[in-house]
């Protein structure tokens, strides 16, 4: 039987299992449930994963007992880098992680590493499908409770809120906040606000732009420690976008620019003078399968050319 590798990508919503051949071909994946194990606990994560890893097996036609000569969980950092490069990430760029939750993190070519955020909803988690849902909600309880006006009408976004938590009045959201809080579950609701966005809904499309800015922000904060060569190739400053956020790409992008353009400014970062956003085209479970045989002293054959996508540039 030819050697198997097994990748993880690991997320607090959803996560997936590649398998891949010994001459780089993906066999199979499978989908599976949150292995956040801050969310769920180390034993349930580990259970959820030997799950996928099972069905996974099972879809490419393999033998269960057959062992899999490495598993690795592509990391919020290294997964989407080595899944575009095969040499230790060189030359570098940032990964921008916005999904159930956010993180930025930015690896130079030198392998010096820096980061913004990645500190869970009770820290941070900026930008994300959470914090979006956070604000809406928050916004509509304190417009009616006279503490904060809102910015635009909230009409809309409080019978949102109401139809998907499936709750009469803002007693029963406590529920959902508290004793049955389940932050996929909360998250979710970040859809509808998408959804109020693309109708024009003036408060939807706020709380993206809101978003958008908080994303660029997390670059932002990163610009002092990026070494200058990453501002020089021919994308400019790359940065790989990873997380279902990223599908309503047009809602954030006002924020987005405004950020990046102040901070650009504040710092007087002259030399960063474009940037290019991309998209994977296949899970970072790639690229967690590829570290995880590049640890056992095997490289995977990849073309790494065709494994991420432009969908945005921008010149200052």
């Amino acid at each position: 039987m030819a050697a198997l590798y097994g990748g993880v990508e690991g997320g607090g919503t959803r996560s997936k299992v590649l398998l891949l051949s010994e001459n780089g071909q993906i066999l199979s994946e499978a989908d599976g449930l949150s292995t956040n194990h801050w969310l769920i606990g180390t034993d349930k994560c580990v259970e959820r994963i030997n799950e996928m890893v099972n069905m996974a097996k099972q879809k490419a036609g393999v033998d269960p007992l057959v062992p899999l000569r490495s598993l690795w969980e592509a990391a919020a950092l290294c997964g989407p880098l080595s899944t575009l490069s095969p040499h230790a990430f060189s030359p570098g760029g940032i990964v921008l992680i916005a999904g159930t939750g956010s993180n930025c993190r930015l690896i130079n070519p030198d392998g010096s590493e820096s980061g913004c955020g990645g500190w869970g909803h009770m820290m941070g988690d900026e930008g994300s499908a959470y914090w979006i849902a956070h604000q809406a909600v928050k916004i509509v309880f304190d417009s009616i409770d006279n503490l904060e006006a809102a910015p635009h009408d909230i009409g809309y976004v409080k019978q949102a809120m109401f139809n998907y938590f499936q709750v009469p009045d803002r007693l029963g959201i406590l529920t959902h906040l508290y004793r049955d809080f389940d932050k996929s579950r909360f998250a979710g609701f970040c859809q509808k606000i998408a959804e109020g966005a693309q109708q024009g809904d003036p408060l939807s499309r706020y709380i993206f732009r809101k978003a958008g800015e908080m994303l660029g922000r997390h670059i932002v904060a990163v610009l002092p420690e990026i070494d200058p060569v990453l501002f020089q190739g021919k994308l400019g400053l790359p940065i790989v976008c990873v997380g279902s956020v990223w599908k309503s790409w047009e809602l954030l992008k006002e924020g987005f620019l405004l950020a990046l353009t102040q901070g650009r400014e504040l710092q007087a970062q002259n030399s960063f003078s474009s940037f290019t956003l991309m998209k994977l085209r296949y899970s970072s479970a790639l690229g967690g399968a590829s570290l995880g045989a590049r640890h056992i002293g095997y490289h995977l054959p990849m073309d790494y050319s065709i494994n991420a996508a432009a969908f945005y540039s921008h010149t200052f």
